[in-house]
């Protein structure tokens, strides 16, 4: 297979990332804080190996086929992870490499796991970084979602494919317009929620970082206490508002904006049961808090309940209570709740709500045709009607995702960690989460005590969860690689 189609874009990748590590650099400069010069060393090796990539590519595009896509799509979240690395390991927070590409890998995926401590003694320009993996992260998973994911027909998600040709030429364009459009959107919400951050009573620089790990349903955060530093209830309302704005569909907001009816955003199906299910479980969570806590009324309850429950659905991460103590019933709930996630096309990761309802739509079906074996029962979604190969590739997304969960937590469990730490880690890695269960990997704790083995597998757990299984599985076939 001929792998030249893909230096183009993967040159243009290292150049954005390269100029993205200019920030923090200016930014530690400004403050005359010394760790500019890493950030600086490292743009210039991502500057010169995406100066590489681009002298010797293919300069006709016709040549990038579909398998050259399932292979790009895999190249960025390996290829990217390694080179924003770099700012980490050359710095003077003496961190080794594993610890270097699990921050990295834990932000680019917005994932929020954190092997960092003292987040409050860190250069400024570390802070910033961190927070920027997670933004750069969300928009190329929102892109990647709505334009890449339905070409390749990934885990259900070619309901929403912009074109039925799958040549380079007509993918492209459209990636494009719908890239720029998603990107002033997601940066116009970024710019407003750090606005309010702000006006709440945030500092100018906790504001900014929030706001890009908020929209980013990503959860790094600038201190270890995370959102518990900000007791405010008016943060904590505007935190809670904006994860759940991140784990909406951009392309439905972008298509009812451009059509000027909103109705088409509040109307749509995955919306409707996505919002309801999280009011259902914010005010069950409410009741344990207030029951469990000894919370003084029932509004704070809500308040602090809701924040952590759209916290943990939209794989956020971001901790202020332990839920482990609202009664024994909360950490089995918030177990299953790492698995749900947002919606399809936003930042948030799980299994999104559509695939909820294209699972229950089968089953409804199937129950029907039971009873009925001569009927003819046609399921819709959106308007489009339910299909044998839609069915088949959630099913085979959910197929996959349970057989990663066992072989990663089984391998986790080969490392040494103890039952709770390993389940609970591997569902946060595939599901993009961030805190897990237990006193360990737990919302008050992090994952720097885990062995390298284990931090290593939860890295391949993450990519996984991003890459939705299939487009690595298709990979790991002989017959791909044939031309």
């Amino acid at each position: 297979m001929v792998l030249r189609p893909l230096f183009s874009p993967l040159a243009g990748l290292l150049f954005a990332l390269a100029a993205a590590m200019e920030v923090p650099a200016l930014f530690d400069y400004i403050v005359h804080n010394k760790e500019w010069e890493a950030f600086q060393m490292s743009a210039i090796v991502t500057l010169f190996t995406g100066l590489a990539l681009f002298l010797v590519r293919d300069r006709d595009s016709s040549h990038f086929s579909l398998k050259h896509g399932y292979l790009f799509t895999v190249a960025c979240w390996i290829l990217l992870p390694l080179y924003a690395a770099l700012p980490f390991y050359w710095s003077s927070q003496d961190m080794t490499f594993t610890d270097a590409v699990f921050e990295t890998i834990s932000g680019l995926t917005t994932t929020g796991a954190t092997i960092l401590t003292g987040l409050e003694h860190l250069p400024p320009g570390i802070l910033l970084w961190r927070a920027l993996l997670q933004w750069i992260g969300g928009i190329g998973i929102v892109v990647m979602a709505i334009s890449i994911f339905p070409v390749l027909k990934t885990g259900g998600m070619q309901l929403f494919k912009l074109e039925s040709s799958e040549t380079a030429g007509k993918i492209f364009p459209r990636i494009q317009d719908i890239a720029i459009g998603v990107f002033a959107i997601y940066s116009g919400l970024t710019i407003l929620c750090a606005l309010i951050y702000y006006s709440e009573g945030m500092g100018t620089f906790d504001a900014i970082v929030h706001a890009m790990t908020t929209l980013s349903t990503g959860g790094f955060s600038t201190t270890d206490q995370s959102f518990a530093a900000f007791p405010d209830k008016g943060i904590i309302w505007t935190g809670s508002i904006f994860m759940f704005l991140g784990s909406v569909p951009f392309s439905l907001m972008l298509f009812s904006m451009k059509k000027r009816q909103w109705s088409l955003f509040f109307l749509d199906s995955q919306v409707q049961i996505y919002a309801a299910f999280v009011c259902v479980v914010s005010f069950i969570c409410a009741y344990l808090y207030y029951e469990n806590s000894g919370a003084q009324d029932f509004f704070t309850a809500l308040t602090l309940a809701t924040f952590n429950v759209i916290s943990v659905i939209t794989t956020t991460g971001y901790a202020f209570e332990d839920y482990s103590l609202w009664g024994t019933f909360a950490p089995v709930l918030f177990f299953f709740l790492t698995f749900v996630g947002g919606c399809s096309g936003s930042t948030a990761g799980g299994v999104k709500m559509f695939r909820f309802h294209v699972l229950w739509l089968s089953c409804l079906q199937q129950l029907r045709r039971l009873i009925y074996p001569n009927g003819i029962f046609l399921q819709k979604i959106e308007g489009k009607p339910l299909n044998n190969e839609l069915s088949q590739s959630v099913l085979i997304y959910i197929f996959m995702l349970i057989i990663s969960f066992a072989v990663i937590s089984t391998c986790l469990s080969f490392t040494g960690l103890d039952f709770t730490t390993a389940l609970s880690g591997a569902a946060t890695a595939l599901s993009n989460v961030g805190p897990g269960l237990g006193s360990i990997i737990g919302p008050a704790g992090n994952f720097q005590s885990l062995p390298d083995s284990a931090k290593w597998i939860l890295d391949i757990g993450m990519i996984l969860g991003r890459l939705e299984y299939v487009t690595i599985i298709v990979l790991l076939q002989p017959r791909f690689w044939h031309y």
